[in-house]
């Protein structure tokens, strides 16, 4: 089985279900493939990868020879130094980026994730300044960590993660990001099918623990 996957992923949903997976299948060889959100339609054509797990924000065009199933609802929030005036506040206004450098992640800022986080940002009325450019959000979030900047993540990765950062929401940006499911159309594959089960029935109690961000709904 093998599974593409936008590394933001590791930090909630995809640990638990590959674990479940391979104790329910434990002669099934599970290979896991760190892949960009807008990389992995190519990938899943080559069958290098069965299914994707991928993140994508707001509207997005879905090719007709793919699938898509949308796994959870993701808001973004902003991720500041503990040690920052801002991460006394319960919340943070994109205007207010402006007290921070902007890190941006995954490899450079004309990824499909930072241009559309970034013009988001400014459309809620804010002028980004773009401090670092990190290639992994692990690195972005230990930039921000050496109060070096801020950066935008999905409210998920807040779990199980690191306790010198503070994550916040975002209070004028409405767009939401979402975890999706990405396959080949009219390709069975059995496998991938226990896997989406096996994810699903644990998204309920994963996505539910409590993390540092404040409900948005």
């Amino acid at each position: 089985l093998g599974i593409g996957f936008t590394r933001s992923v590791i930090f909630s949903v995809l640990p638990e279900a590959v674990r479940a997976m391979q104790a329910t299948f434990p002669d099934v060889r599970i290979d896991l493939m760190e892949i960009l959100t807008e990389d992995q339609p190519a990938t899943l054509r080559t069958g290098a990868i069965h299914l994707g797990i991928a993140r994508v924000i707001g509207e997005f065009t879905k090719e007709p020879d793919l699938t898509y199933s949308e796994l959870f609802d993701d808001p973004l929030v902003a991720v500041v130094p503990i040690e920052h005036p801002l991460a006394a506040q319960e919340s943070i206004t994109a205007s207010e980026w402006g007290a921070l450098a902007y890190i941006t992640y995954p490899g450079h800022a004309g990824s499909q994730f930072s241009r559309q986080v970034l013009a988001l940002l400014e459309t809620a009325g804010s002028v980004p300044r773009i401090g670092h450019e990190a290639k992994e959000i692990h690195t972005a979030l230990s930039l921000v960590a050496a109060g070096l900047g801020a950066t935008v993540v999905g409210r998920s990765v807040a779990m199980n993660n690191r306790t010198d950062i503070r994550f916040l929401p975002i209070t004028n940006i409405a767009t939401h990001s979402r975890v999706i499911a990405v396959r080949k159309a009219e390709s069975a594959h059995s496998l991938s099918d226990s896997f989406l089960a096996i994810l699903r029935a644990q998204l309920g109690r994963v996505i539910s623990r409590k993390t540092s961000i404040p409900d948005l709904d």
